[in-house]
């Protein structure tokens, strides 16, 4: 299995939508975001677990940005952290 982090926290500041297409079969991603990125998940998943780890600050209905994933995940692990 193999492990893709995305730091967005390093990053210059996104806006507006976002879209991730992903096409994953037995993989971790970890995806660490700001406090204003909401997260939408649009993927056709078969044994896929998607989980949000956000911090007491996280308020959802603030968000500047939204992320968009779309595509396929099969076995596939998905966490988003802060």
């Amino acid at each position: 299995m193999s492990t893709i982090t995305i730091n967005y926290l390093e990053e210059k500041p996104i806006n507006g939508i976002q879209v991730i297409d992903l096409n994953t079969n037995m993989t971790k991603l970890i995806l660490y975001l700001p406090d204003d990125v909401v997260v939408e998940n649009k993927l056709s998943e078969e044994m896929t677990t998607f989980k949000e780890y956000r911090n007491k600050y996280y308020d959802p209905s603030n968000a500047k940005t939204k992320i968009l994933f779309t595509g396929r995940s099969k076995m596939t692990e998905i966490k988003i952290m802060t």
